[in-house]
């Protein structure tokens, strides 16, 4: 099965489309909960603080529709797309229930978007990238969509979070890396919805006629070992929420860069 059909597979109704959906219900149910909706409060609060309400707006991969919901509520203008149909229905459920007469979804896929060049003045890709193989074309499209000097908001989850929250998951990530070099072993193959490297994700963007305006870190753990999780949901995200505070308090803000979960790059196009 290609990547592409995986995605199809897991954003469908037989698989993560009600996970995806209820996600944002209620209290969160998982640490990861937590942090998307983190996420989500920050790219509404980014979005509506920046952009005045007529400037178009692309959510890309807009999934259950948490952001494109929540700007039109705020009557801004924002169009959101997903490659999976499941997800729009879902989306297109949300958007009706919550009263939101307007409903400009539109299904597609991140590497061939149905739209015009310099069309949007700002484009979200909230979780995306991860789930493409090549995700440089996703970039390219970008690019492509926005206007000079437009807004790119890309989010993924840290590869580094995961490795500093778990001593034997670090270790055996060192011994894997050290026989891959010594060609004992064959790199890993790709998977959708992996962890990525900060670094090598800002490399790409800047190769692509992106320049960097500033970084975001959401959330911390969850703190386990050989992946067993030692604290509740409920005090993970106390303490996430207090490592959060503390280091946004004292100016730590590397430790958001080398081991907050949720990453969201924030660049803009070059004039």
């Amino acid at each position: 099965m290609s990547w592409s059909e995986e995605v199809k597979v897991r954003f469908s109704d037989q698989e993560d489309a009600a996970k995806w959906d209820r996600m944002y219900e209620g209290n969160a149910a998982t640490l990861e909960e937590e942090f998307f909706r983190l996420r989500r409060d920050f790219t509404v609060d980014y979005l509506t603080d920046k952009f005045d309400k007529a400037v178009p707006i692309f959510d890309l991969g807009c999934g259950a529709a948490p952001v494109t919901y929540e700007m039109l509520k705020r009557g801004h203008n924002i169009v959101g797309a997903d490659y999976s149909l499941d997800m729009l229905m879902n989306a297109t459920r949300r958007l009706m229930a919550g009263g939101v007469s307007e409903r400009p979804l539109v299904n597609s896929n991140g590497e061939t978007l149905p739209f015009q060049d310099e069309m949007f003045e700002c484009v979200v890709c909230l979780g995306v990238i991860s789930y493409v193989e090549n995700y440089e074309n996703v970039i390219k499209e970008i690019n492509r969509v926005l206007k000079p000097g437009g807004t790119v908001i890309i989010s993924f989850r840290s590869k580094y979070n995961l490795l500093s929250n778990d001593p034997v998951s670090l270790f055996k990530n060192i011994v894997k890396n050290v026989l891959i070099k010594l060609k004992l072993r064959r790199p890993d193959k790709f998977r959708i919805g992996h962890y990525m490297v900060c670094s090598e994700v800002m490399h790409t963007i800047q190769s692509n006629g992106f320049e960097f305006e500033t970084f975001k870190g959401i959330g911390f753990g969850p703190y386990s070992v050989w992946g067993n999780k030692f604290l509740s949901v409920k005090n993970a995200i106390k303490f996430s929420s207090f490592i959060t505070r503390t280091a946004e308090r004292f100016g730590f803000g590397y430790l958001f860069k080398i081991a907050s979960d949720v990453n969201i790059l924030i660049y803009t196009k070059d004039r």
